[in-house]
């Protein structure tokens, strides 16, 4: 879908956040109320902390739920105003090319010597599309990508398209090398159908969990040793100002939240979180 669509404002930015934090609250309330109208479970803490239990079962379903339908179509849209050509995510993740054996080879070389510090993850993709490129690789047969290994986000914009996923900005300790190995997969397949694209595959945080970057760094930097943020992980404002084009998006994007929590919604949903 192209969209040449520009000129994101701050309010802007707040009102476009506003009516997604919106829309994921009611789409998550209706159906949670819909699932909690159905059979109940039970487990062996609702005998010793019966209220607790539910509490956490409901604020659990919240954050799965408000975390999916809320940033990924927060990211969609701003992007889709500030020019980007957006994608859907699915035709990548239903429709990816069957990476021929010598490429999968070479990508798990290069993995390596990401894993050994000798090069980048950048430059490491630099290098696939040159073995494409210098080998003529092609691939005609088409598959799907694997469980857990697909995109949330595909958009175009000044012949770069950039593709991630959005997760946790609190990832498990270990899951840094698994990061690496999703964004040369991804690397590859658009390299694979395109090799003379620039392709920037990143892994996206939409907010910092702590009071600043340094912070941040300091409890959470040594999982991601080997990816640059601002590069490879896209945390709060490297995301949100690179979509939206507003400068300071990620205060922006909250403050729009602080509105809907003082929304009728929200009082409603609070009714229903204290109700028997």
């Amino acid at each position: 879908m192209n969209n040449t669509q520009t000129g994101l404002t701050k309010s802007s930015l707040f009102q476009i956040a506003e009516d997604c934090a919106n829309s994921a609250l009611s789409r998550w309330i209706k159906n949670y109320k819909k699932k909690y109208s159905k059979a109940k479970t039970f487990n062996h803490f609702d005998v010793l902390f019966p209220n607790e239990r539910r509490i956490h079962a409901f604020m659990q379903s919240g954050l799965t739920s408000f975390g999916r339908t809320f940033w990924e179509p927060l990211a969609y849209k701003l992007a889709s105003k500030n020019g980007f050509e957006v994608i859907e995510q699915d035709k990548f993740n239903k429709n990816v090319p069957l990476i021929p054996s010598e490429l999968k080879s070479y990508q798990q070389e290069v993995r390596v010597e990401i894993e050994s510090g000798s090069i980048k993850i950048k430059e490491a993709v630099n290098l696939i599309q040159d073995f494409i490129c210098t080998r003529n690789i092609q691939s005609l047969e088409r598959t799907k990508c694997e469980s857990g290994k697909g995109i949330d986000f595909w958009f175009k914009k000044n012949n770069v398209e950039l593709i991630g996923d959005i997760k946790s900005p609190q990832e498990n300790i270990g899951n840094g090398k698994k990061l690496i190995e999703h964004i040369l997969i991804w690397s590859t397949y658009r390299l694979l159908d395109d090799p003379s694209i620039k392709v920037d595959a990143v892994i996206a945080f939409p907010y910092n969990p702590y009071e600043d970057f340094d912070q941040y760094m300091k409890e959470q930097g040594s999982k991601f040793q080997l990816l640059n943020h601002g590069e490879d992980i896209l945390i709060a404002d490297h995301l949100w100002n690179r979509l939206s084009g507003v400068e300071n998006s990620t205060e922006i994007i909250f403050d729009a939240l602080r509105s809907v929590s003082k929304s009728e919604e929200v009082e409603s949903i609070k009714d229903f979180f204290y109700s028997k």
